[in-house]
């Protein structure tokens, strides 16, 4: 019966609602991850009542909708995040994929599947960089600043947000800094003067001096 009852364009509902709730995943897997006649309406009702398998086989639907894929990501359960994350039909709203990044500072096992999804943006990716490890922070950057014209983008963006003394109006993209100023910050971090590195890389890339210390003290 759920096998006829997943083929058909226009089952009656009372089914599909009785089948999609049996205890058999067999029975009810059918129609949830492959049947695209379960409602919305059905699927929430699926995920409130915190069958974590049915909740994986909701996030490995062919469509997942924004407000499935958020009521899955409210059950913050590693295995359904991650059915959800590496399933490129699911429809993740920038709202959502910041969600999910600030999940996956703290859960390695997401971070792959998120940074490499088609619908990752450059703000979100660049919010969870200094959570990633070496090749996937490599990845990201071949990604998301293929040319300059992206870099200049993501940088005014940042330095609007910074809290420190710099404007946005301050990078024009074209005014790098003197040879001899970076060979100085190199000099200083090799020595170990991270006060004084920090203070100089803040100056010379126009950020705050919370950032400057964050990639000075950042080995990767």
């Amino acid at each position: 019966l759920a096998e006829r009852i997943a083929i058909m364009e226009d089952p009656p509902a009372m089914i599909v609602s009785r089948l999609i709730l049996d205890k058999n995943l067999t029975i009810a897997g059918l129609l949830i991850e492959k049947g695209s006649v379960v409602s919305d309406q059905d699927l929430y009702t699926l995920v409130d009542s915190n069958d974590i398998d049915k909740c994986i086989l909701i996030a490995r639907r062919r469509l997942v909708s924004p407000g499935v894929a958020n009521a899955l990501v409210d059950k913050n359960d590693p295995n359904v995040l991650l059915a959800l994350v590496r399933n490129p039909e699911a429809s993740l709203s920038p709202a959502i994929l910041q969600r999910l990044t600030d999940i996956a500072r703290t859960q390695p096992a997401l971070q792959a599947p998120l940074v490499t999804r088609p619908d990752m943006t450059p703000q979100v990716a660049f919010d969870l960089f200094w959570a990633l490890p070496t090749e996937l922070r490599r990845y990201v950057f071949s990604r998301f600043l293929t040319d300059s014209g992206m870099l200049e983008r993501i940088l005014r963006v940042t330095i609007a947000a910074e809290e420190g003394d710099f404007g946005a109006e301050a990078w024009d993209g074209q005014n790098f800094p003197p040879d001899e100023k970076t060979a100085e910050a190199t000099s200083l971090i090799e020595r170990g003067a991270v006060e004084e590195a920090t203070s100089l890389i803040a100056q010379l890339a126009r950020v705050s001096e919370s950032s400057a210390k964050r990639i000075i003290t950042d080995a990767s």
